[in-house]
C-alpha cells in the first residue's frame, strides 16, 4: 500500500517536470521566434517584456495546474486512509 502512494506520488513528479521542461523547450522552440518576428520594427525591450510575461504566464499556470493534481492526489489518498481495508472500491 505504502509503495504504491509513493510510486504515485513518484510519477507524479516525473510527469511535472517533464512537462515543464517539454513546455520549455517549446516555448523556446516556437514562442520567442513568433515573437521576435511580430516585433521585429519594435523596440527590442518590447519583445523582450512580451516574451517574458509570456513565458510565465505558461509556466505559472503548468506549477498551479500540478499543484490543484497534488492537493487532488493527497485528498484520494488520505480518504483511502480513512476508509476499512476491506473496502475494494477504492
Amino acid at each position: 500500500m505504502f509503495k504504491g502512494r509513493v510510486l504515485r506520488l513518484f510519477l507524479l513528479i516525473t510527469f511535472f517536470w517533464v512537462m515543464f521542461l517539454a513546455v520549455s523547450w517549446l516555448l523556446a522552440k516556437f514562442y520567442l521566434p513568433l515573437v521576435r518576428f511580430l516585433f521585429q520594427d519594435k523596440p527590442l525591450i518590447l519583445s523582450d517584456v512580451v516574451t517574458w510575461i509570456g513565458v510565465l504566464i505558461v509556466l505559472l499556470a503548468i506549477i498551479i495546474l500540478f499543484k490543484e493534481i497534488l492537493y487532488i492526489f493527497f485528498y484520494v489518498e488520505s480518504l483511502k486512509s480513512s476508509l476499512p481495508s476491506d473496502n475494494l472500491l477504492l
